[in-house]
């Protein structure tokens, strides 16, 4: 697969990260203790400053945002691990961060390929 390709997986499943914390803290499991905004700031804060980076330069973007959802997939995993409640919205989250590392890098290495290919 192209570069662009993987980028195109990576950009999917960054989106999808967000649009599942959104999801999952404001209708689908709504935080008891917390004030939701609070709450929100701090699931989505990193994929926000991620996604400006993107709007700066997508590459390097794009590879912070596989740097930050490494968290994400230690909070899945610790929240499928621990709270039954919210289960299955643990595993769809590990679930696109894996799909974010592996995405952003497959493009590095097509990337690296193609260029050398280029070079040869």
């Amino acid at each position: 697969m192209s570069p662009r390709g993987w980028r195109a997986i990576a950009l999917a499943s960054f989106g999808a990260l967000i649009a599942l914390h959104l999801a999952w803290h404001l209708w689908l499991a709504p935080p008891a203790a917390f004030p939701i905004g609070f709450v929100l700031a701090i699931a989505l804060g990193p994929l926000l400053l991620a996604g400006v980076a993107m709007l700066l330069d997508v590459r390097r973007g794009l590879f912070w945002a596989g740097f930050v959802a490494l968290g994400y997939f230690s909070h899945g995993v610790m929240e499928a691990w621990t709270s039954p409640s919210i289960r299955l919205l643990a595993h769809a989250e590990w679930l696109l961060a894996t799909m974010l590392v592996v995405a952003v890098g497959a493009a590095g290495l097509a990337e690296r390929r193609s260029a050398r290919g280029r070079a040869a």
